[in-house]
């Protein structure tokens, strides 16, 4: 168990502050709050194995592994906090109408242009009228204004095809059901094609060199955050940046990354 001297000196660490003033703003909760959900989140899953003596050691030398683990505990808080978010937004969306005062409810921040894309190529599957498939690809890709324009729409003629667009959707479930699950596969297959690359390079015999280039290629992508965002992995930093002499921590991203294929492929096989 910590003592409370040790927890003194890591809440007064600059390392420990910044973060926790990052987590307040990422998750719009007060300074005090985020310094206490940053602690134990480090006394639960960070420090686990670290002893007092091991803490005040990398605060005094200001280790730069020791403040990896600040950065990735608070990334572990925003991912929860965010998945949690996502839950209760799909939940309220599945409750709630998808039209209100004409206006369809787009969050762009949850929208890239691949995710439009990949809407835009699916249209055909969901509407047969090619008129309708142009009406809904330029609202999507040019916004109501334009689309107005190109259409000779009023606002009321504009908003009458908005309701009958969404009437459609609602009366036929399993289509649009399946475009969305087609949107989630489409990143699904992205992340797997992904780790394929690294495990067909283990499996070829690549070395640790090889595969390090690779890592260090890929470590400002979300596929590689996830995997090195653990407790498992106790230098993240160092296995991205020098994969090679790792340690241990080499052994566990590559099972990790076995570990999410395996995840990936029966989740796309269940669908």
């Amino acid at each position: 168990m910590i003592n409370s001297q040790t927890i003194a000196c890591l809440t007064t660490w600059p390392a420990f502050q910044s973060n926790s003033k990052q987590l307040a703003r990422e998750l719009n909760i007060s300074r005090p709050d985020a310094s206490h959900e940053l602690l134990i989140e480090l006394l639960d899953h960070r420090l686990t194995t670290m002893t007092d003596e091991d803490i005040q050691r990398a605060i005094s030398t200001d280790d730069n592994q020791f403040k990896a683990k600040m950065k990735y505990a608070r990334k572990d808080l925003t991912r929860r906090a965010r998945h949690e978010a996502e839950v209760e937004t799909e939940k309220a969306q599945r409750l709630s109408p998808s039209v209100n005062d004409g206006f369809i409810r787009l969050d762009p921040s949850q929208r890239s242009e691949d995710d439009l894309q990949q809407v835009i190529a699916l249209l055909p599957s969901l509407f047969t009228n090619s008129q309708t498939r142009a009406w809904i690809a330029s609202l999507l890709t040019k916004g109501k204004l334009q689309t107005m324009t190109d259409f000779g729409q009023d606002d009321k003629q504009f908003n009458s095809k908005l309701r009958k667009v969404v009437a459609y959707c609602h009366s036929h479930p399993t289509r649009t059901q399946g475009l969305m699950a087609s949107r989630q596969d489409g990143r699904l297959q992205k992340e797997l094609g992904i780790l394929r690359e690294f495990i067909i390079m283990i499996e070829n015999g690549a070395d640790d060199n090889e595969l390090g280039k690779w890592v260090y290629d890929h470590k400002d992508t979300a596929v590689i955050n996830e995997l090195v965002d653990t407790p498992g992995i106790h230098y993240q930093v160092w296995v991205m940046n020098d994969f090679a002499h790792s340690g241990h921590d080499k052994y566990v991203l590559v099972n990790r990354a076995y570990k999410r294929q395996a995840e990936l492929n029966k989740l796309l096989a269940d669908r």
